[in-house]
């Protein structure tokens, strides 16, 4: 039976993940600092007869990590996948968002990644040889780390951080046989939004309206994505208006930005330009 990690896996994509890897055969571990929420995701997997588990760990906290190891070294005889998807959602003008919840956000959203790859990377090495199956490492990053929306300049730089991180690590684990994908979804009605800090509660009500107007689930990332990772692809760019913005920022990045730029004001109205009205008051 092959092994999977998927971090953040107690709601939104991380739980799709662990859904669909146990329908296909895989023993998951259910990684979320939430344990209540894990818990909630293998009652789920186990209802279809799915093989899985709870742990609870921070991804930001590399003493976590190194329990996790730890943990799943006495269970498993190898590992086959990573996924790392667990983030967290900080939105406003760059100037009005509080310093500490910017480093937090980068802490657990691209050294958690960063992290985690660093720690299970070896034992994935290790464990090529005794696999059928696909192995290696996917990353979840996200259209805002490639399009930098304005309201979410601390999210879309530790974003752009997983994939330029995820580039190297494909260059440096493809020898070993592993292969690297990061998943380059739009946006996505998940746990993450509802759960955001905002620095205004306009822009929240904005965020909140727009999201009945995404175009992808967390079920559609996590099963595009898989085929691309098995397809040995190293970006998967989720969702239409992911994949035509991916394009048109490779070609036309200055006008792609001011695009992205307008739209997003015009979308999220006085929302995005929270630090405006913070000076108002």
């Amino acid at each position: 039976m092959p092994n999977a990690i998927i971090t953040g896996g107690g709601s939104g994509i991380g739980r799709a993940f662990c859904e669909q890897l146990a329908r296909e055969g895989y023993e998951v571990a259910v990684v979320d600092r939430n344990l209540m929420a894990a818990e909630e995701t293998v009652a789920l997997i186990a209802v279809r007869s799915g093989k899985s588990f709870a742990v609870a760990a921070d991804v930001s906290q590399l003493d976590d990590w190194r329990r996790l190891h730890d943990t799943l070294r006495s269970r498993w005889s190898r590992l086959d996948l990573l996924v790392n998807n667990a983030g967290i959602l900080l939105g406003g003008e760059l100037i009005a968002c509080d310093l500490d919840a910017c480093r937090k956000l980068i802490d657990v959203n691209l050294f958690g990644v960063l992290a985690g790859c660093h720690t299970f990377t070896p034992w994935l090495i290790e464990s090529h040889h005794k696999s059928t199956e696909c192995s290696g490492i996917i990353n979840i990053g996200s259209i805002f780390g490639v399009i930098s929306p304005p309201a979410f300049a601390s999210y879309s730089a530790a974003k752009a951080g997983v994939i330029s991180l995820s580039e190297a690590l494909r260059a440096e684990l493809g020898p070993h046989g592993l292969t690297v994908t990061v998943a380059i979804p739009g946006a996505t009605p998940t746990q993450l939004f509802a759960t955001g800090q905002y620095a205004s509660p306009e822009l929240a009500t904005a965020v909140k309206r727009y999201l009945p107007h995404t175009e992808i689930t967390a079920q559609q990332v996590a099963a595009q994505t898989l085929a691309s990772f098995r397809g040995g692809k190293l970006y998967a760019p989720i969702g239409r208006r992911s994949k035509l913005f991916w394009r048109l920022k490779r070609y036309w990045p200055i006008w792609t930005l001011r695009l992205v730029a307008r739209k997003t004001l015009e979308t999220l109205g006085g929302g995005a330009n929270a630090s405006k009205s913070n000076k108002r008051e």
